[in-house]
């Protein structure tokens, strides 16, 4: 499903539960375990809640990104987590952007910009173990901006069980960041009729790319 907005988008990707907040710095935040793949008792860090990524994508259009990492490291070799709660489009930057490509570029551009610092592998190597996690089922729905002279469009995660999971091979070419999809996985796939939309909003809808 496509559509086209050139308004503020917010995208709450997956619902995250926090259990405390220092100067803008959130831990224990989780997807409902939803999107938790090992080591259940790791806290989620999320620096991005305070500070949000700005990045620039393919389609043109700029986002703010709300992230949560963690490093799962209790089974053996470690697997860098990240999972995105929600970002904002810059007002009319997403003119030539559909909903899809909003949702889908975003994940590979703070992928590829690593704002969260993950370990970076040597020039000529790879690192088979970054992981992103975000919601499978969307919905949208509008309200008045802060000032209320714009419309805030929201997209977020359902209520239910949807979670979208992808782990990605990272190499490094002489300092530029490329990856690979090893697979991409979601609880759910049919979300309309099955997941229930938060704040009124316009059904839910399946999206889950690599």
């Amino acid at each position: 499903m496509k559509k086209r907005f050139n308004k503020i988008a917010v995208f709450a990707l997956t619902l995250a539960t926090v259990s405390a907040m220092l100067f803008g710095i959130q831990t224990n935040a989780s997807a409902q375990g939803l999107c938790t793949l090992t080591c259940p008792t790791i806290p989620w860090t999320c620096p991005g809640m305070g500070s949000p990524a700005l990045l620039t994508l393919p389609c043109g259009a700029q986002v703010m990104v709300d992230y949560c990492t963690r490093n799962a490291n209790c089974n053996g070799p470690a697997v860098y987590e990240v999972e995105i709660e929600d970002f904002k489009v810059v007002p009319g930057t997403d003119l030539n952007c559909s909903a899809q490509q909003l949702v889908d570029q975003t994940t590979i551009a703070l992928l590829l910009t690593n704002p969260m610092n993950n370990p970076v592998p040597p020039n000529g190597f790879c690192y088979n173990n970054w992981n992103i996690s975000k919601t499978a089922c969307w919905y949208v729905n509008a309200t008045l901006g802060e000032y209320q002279d714009t419309i805030q469009i929201l997209y977020g995660a359902c209520y239910g069980n949807a979670c979208c999971q992808s782990m990605y091979t990272i190499c490094n070419n002489n300092g530029t960041l490329t990856y690979q999809c090893q697979w991409v996985q979601a609880t759910q796939q049919n979300c309309q009729g099955t997941m229930v939309p938060p704040d009124g909003g316009v059904g839910c809808w399946f999206d889950c790319n690599d």
